[in-house]
């Protein structure tokens, strides 16, 4: 099963990112959103996830479901402690990290100097992408080598950093 926040935008198939699920009980990216999250582990961006159904991966759930009830800071905190108590990765469930292509988030330096990604782009989440549409995938994807992604106030920059060639999409 693959969830993702109303705020994702696909571009590309999803299938690649339940493919991991074939080693592992759940998936998702790393926050990357602010620069705090980088040295923390088990800091996931609860924007999309992928899960089996089984009862490890219910019990994970519902520890996250028993730590938000009632309460209004949402849910991404929660998933960040829930996956670092002992009690859940006592429970035998397979978390890995989806590279940050399945997943592409505002990182924390997006304005000021941008973010480094490689291959297919296959999901944008946040807010900030809303103007995505299936043209700009297309053109955000047309090139899967390394390239650093930069947003200004109209546009996203993308520049190839194995020739630094740059275009605005």
């Amino acid at each position: 099963t693959l969830y993702a926040d109303g705020d994702t935008r696909f571009c590309a198939d999803p299938r690649v990112v339940l493919n991991i699920l074939e080693h592992a009980d759940l998936v998702a990216t790393k926050e990357a959103r602010e620069d705090w999250f980088l040295n923390i582990d088990n800091r996931i961006n609860a924007g999309a996830i992928g899960f089996r159904r089984n009862a490890r991966v219910a019990a994970i759930i519902y520890d996250v479901l028993h730590e938000t009830v009632g309460k209004r800071d949402g849910d991404q905190g929660k998933w960040h402690g829930v996956l670092a108590k002992s009690r859940a990765s006592l429970r035998g469930a397979r978390v890995e990290q989806m590279p940050t292509r399945f997943h592409f988030q505002r990182c924390a330096s997006m304005s000021q100097c941008g973010c480094v990604v490689s291959g297919e782009i296959v999901m944008f989440h946040g807010r900030v992408w809303s103007a995505i549409t299936p043209e700009l995938c297309a053109a955000i994807n047309s090139d899967p080598r390394v390239r650093l992604l930069q947003l200004g106030s109209e546009k996203i920059r993308m520049t190839l950093l194995d020739n630094a060639t740059s275009a605005a999409v």
